[in-house]
């Protein structure tokens, strides 16, 4: 019985050893869905941060144009936000672009940080200056009519929405960049770090079976062989 016992061990070791052998092993970035799924949050958030900002230009440049034909003058924060606007507008579909091609290149998202951390402290101070000229909107209406009163609020509430998607989109590219410094980027011809370990791991397990093979059979042909020795030993001895 044991004999029998370590033969079928042995077998079975044998067989997981052919199967691994010939399953394909899969690239690691097949598993890390991770920085993938980072770049596809980002990409609509680009689209609503290049929405808002076309929303705000039209806003500005008539706010400009009607301080400059009634009052003779005009808001140079107001100036400012159209600026800002168009810079964003301008800078959305080169950075769209990016994420496209970013999932596995640090240097391209370096490229996207940049410029858009610029544009996030431009929304920021431009949003702050904004709010602090027209605190509340019962000041706004005061002092101008409710139509102007409207956009000046609409102006000021859609500064804060491209100020925070420009920080969502911030967030999601740092965590981007987390996720491959986590993973590894994978090398010409590896895995990457995880990778790498799997291959380690697949070849112990590789030895192990051969290990567990070898024995198996080593125990099973002592079995034959005291199997074979048994009977003749006892005709001897009667």
């Amino acid at each position: 019985m044991r004999s029998q016992y370590n033969a079928t061990k042995g077998g079975l070791t044998f067989a997981i050893l052919i199967i691994q052998t010939l399953t394909p092993q899969r690239n690691h970035s097949e598993f890390n869905t991770m920085p993938y799924f980072y770049s596809t949050l980002r990409t609509p958030l680009y689209g609503f941060l290049w929405v808002t900002s076309l929303v705000l230009l039209g806003l500005t440049a008539y706010r400009i144009h009607f301080t400059r034909s009634s009052l003779h003058y005009y808001d140079k924060i107001i100036a400012a936000l159209l600026a800002t606007a168009i810079f964003t507008m301008l800078w959305v579909p080169v950075a769209m672009s990016m994420v496209i091609r970013t999932n596995r290149n640090r240097s391209r998202l370096r490229h996207e940080m940049g410029p858009l951390f610029v544009l996030w402290v431009m929304w920021l101070v431009e949003s702050a200056i904004a709010t602090n000229k027209w605190p509340a909107r019962r000041f706004i209406c005061g002092a101008f009519t409710n139509k102007q009163c409207n956009i000046l609020t609409a102006i000021i509430a859609l500064s804060w929405i491209a100020f925070s998607l420009t920080s969502l989109i911030m967030v999601l590219a740092l965590m981007h960049g987390a996720a491959n410094d986590t993973t590894g980027a994978p090398a010409a011809g590896g895995y990457g770090r995880h990778g790498e370990n799997k291959a380690a791991l697949g070849t112990t397990a590789a030895a192990g079976a051969g290990t567990g093979y070898a024995a198996g059979h080593h125990h099973h042909g002592a079995g034959v062989n005291n199997a074979a020795t048994g009977p003749g030993t006892g005709a001897a001895v009667v």
